[in-house]
């Protein structure tokens, strides 16, 4: 099953849409955007989760990946109405990259994840703190979109409390500043 919708801004404009792809009892998650940064525009497409999909004791469809997402959750238990679903394991997890603080030194940090939709992303950093980070913040030496990938490894020149936006509130407690990314680290099974 293939499930295609978008999503509007709180204050009206609307840069992407989802794509929900279902095969049996695994989803993948797609968003595909239109961003725009220093005044050129790009296409973005990404994988953003993906895993098994399970039910719960009351009959609701969970994927660990939305558990913080009560709209998905619900909009899942509508469309796989009479569908079998194993029940959801005591060890399912939502399975945010394993990130070792301690390989990082400094003003470095190791990203978490990016939305290419939302132009930010997280990272963690050498005292595991997790911070935001948003495209302005960023160079990315040899491209004109500011992106990261999980793994990369930024330098900053700067950590602080975040910028706040009245409209969307972040609940991140840091936020960096002034980076750049210098290396990608290799983790087991990668």
């Amino acid at each position: 099953m293939l499930y295609v919708g978008h999503y509007t801004r709180p204050n009206g404009g609307e840069n992407f849409f989802r794509i929900l792809v279902l095969q049996g009892d695994y989803l993948k998650h797609i968003e595909v955007s239109l961003i725009s940064q220093k005044g050129k525009f790009f296409v973005g497409k990404q994988l953003t989760r993906q895993g098994r999909v399970y039910r719960d004791k009351n009959d609701q469809v969970i994927f660990p990946k939305f558990s913080d997402w009560p709209e998905m959750t619900e909009f899942l238990t509508g469309l796989m109405i009479g569908e079998k679903l194993e029940p959801m394991p005591d060890n399912a997890s939502n399975d945010l990259p394993a990130i070792e603080p301690e390989e990082l030194t400094g003003n470095t940090a190791e990203t978490v994840w990016w939305s290419l939709t939302q132009q930010i992303g997280m990272v963690i950093d050498c005292q595991g703190r997790t911070a935001r980070i948003h495209w302005e913040n960023l160079k990315r030496p040899g491209s004109e979109l500011a992106y990261l990938a999980p793994h990369e490894v930024i330098r900053f020149e700067k950590i602080g409390p975040p910028r706040q936006n009245p409209e969307r509130k972040t609940t991140f407690k840091w936020e960096i500043f002034g980076a750049e990314i210098i290396k990608i680290i290799k983790r087991q099974g990668q």
